[in-house]
């Protein structure tokens, strides 16, 4: 008999997901584990990676992941502490037994991949991405310097990667001795000004690419109002989805073009699967550059050196640097998990540039609090906005006044915040 152990991690969805049917394919028993990794729980800059926002996304995700596990004859185990330890542990039960599971674009994902594998037999799929990396049209170390570069080349010959069916049985024979961690189910009171109710899971995922897609037809106008600050449908916001692997990017495409064909294409619809290729971009330079991406010098590795004053990075953190536009903002992200692409880019800007602290400590309090934190991303962005990453024209420095006055003309984002 054939034991697979199938390895779920940013790909909590039964769709589109190659190890999954693999497994199900070449195996009699399928063992299906999410492990809460240590790493989430190991402190950098006094904060752990997994901030209170994110947690209870993923246990909703993992909830309804267990329940649809369980209406095909399975269900999932999850574990806490360091996932090569567990999954080592597990395949010492059976003679015959793979590792099935997705690749993750992080540096410390990718150093457990390697260890895993020399240690028994894996099957990683590519990363998450939307374009099929197998068939990309350079290999991984000729990854452009820059997204435009980028572009050009993959829209050339655009490969989607592959989608795959729900497996209809993923059968499950043999128990394993292992201590399941317990789940905290409580659920933390939303604040009632966030832009969106951010529920985990694939059924959510799926009604908010209905909703902002076909039932408003936000996405018509995208490309106008992805720079807005209030409400639910200035952006897609699907993001969180992709991160946890509740939504996948070929279903976010497929829905795009689906509207394309039957309502209207236009540089809106162009932009959000624009949005997705950047993704992809992010994705691969971690990939490629490994280590570098979490380094003070970025992927450029320059000599870079930026404060560690607490002082003034708390002041930042909870919206005191009586700056009201990046106030307003920060306890934004503090009270909801999320904060608006304008926003971001604002907020990072001025740990940066105006308050000369070290980007990681900004890029460690988005990991912390981002209910929609991936570390390509994330790091990727940091990078880019420090002037170490993939920004052809070096550091990103926004006026803030500016961009307040821009994007905020009647101050009702920062009113809306800064209430007592």
């Amino acid at each position: 008999m054939k034991t697979g152990i199938v390895w779920f991690r940013s790909n909590c969805r039964l769709y589109d997901n190659p190890a999954l049917m693999q497994a199900c394919d070449e195996c009699d028993n399928v063992i299906c584990i999410y492990i809460l990794d240590e790493i989430q729980y190991a402190e950098e800059f006094d904060l752990v990676s997994l901030g209170p926002h994110r947690q209870q996304f993923i246990q909703e995700s993992l909830s309804e992941l267990d329940h649809q596990l369980q209406t095909r004859g399975n269900g999932l185990i999850i574990l806490r502490g360091r996932a090569d330890e567990h999954l080592l542990n597990i395949a010492s039960y059976f003679d015959d037994i793979k590792l099935y599971s997705q690749s993750v674009p992080g540096w410390y994902e990718q150093q457990q991949e390697k260890k895993l594998n020399e240690l028994m037999t894996c099957e990683f799929s590519p990363v998450a991405t939307l374009i099929d990396f197998e068939k990309l049209p350079f290999i991984l170390e000729d990854l452009p310097g820059s997204f435009s570069s980028f572009r050009k080349k993959v829209e050339k010959q655009l490969v989607i990667s592959k989608s795959t069916n729900i497996p209809e049985k993923i059968p499950r024979l043999k128990p394993i001795q292992v201590t399941p961690y317990s789940v905290d189910q409580s659920s933390r009171k939303r604040d009632k000004r966030s832009v969106l109710k951010f529920h985990g899971g694939v059924t959510a995922a799926k009604k908010r690419v209905e909703e902002y897609i076909w039932s408003t037809h936000s996405l018509a106008h995208y490309k106008e109002t992805r720079n807005q600050l209030i409400g639910a449908n200035y952006s897609s916001k699907f993001s969180a989805w992709l991160a946890q692997g509740c939504l996948s990017p070929q279903h976010v495409y497929r829905e795009v073009k689906r509207y394309e064909e039957e309502v209207i294409s236009n540089e809106s619809t162009y932009w959000l699967i624009f949005e997705l290729l950047w993704r992809d971009y992010f994705y691969l330079s971690a990939l490629k550059h490994g280590a570098a991406l979490f380094k003070a010098g970025g992927i450029k590795k320059i000599a870079y050196r930026g404060s560690q004053d607490q002082t003034r990075f708390k002041k930042w953190c909870h919206g005191k640097t009586r700056v009201p536009f990046i106030d307003a903002n920060m306890r934004e992200l503090k009270k909801t998990g999320f904060m608006s692409n304008r926003g971001r880019q604002n907020v990072a800007s001025y740990l940066i540039h105006e308050l000369a602290l070290d980007w990681r400590l900004g890029a460690r309090w988005f990991e912390h609090w981002l209910i929609d934190y991936d570390a390509a991303s994330n790091y990727g962005n940091w990078n880019y906005l420090a002037g170490n990453g993939h920004d052809p024209r070096g550091q990103r420095h926004f006026n803030t006044e500016k961009q307040a006055a821009i994007y905020d003309t009647e101050g009702h984002f920062q009113a809306l915040w800064l209430e007592p």
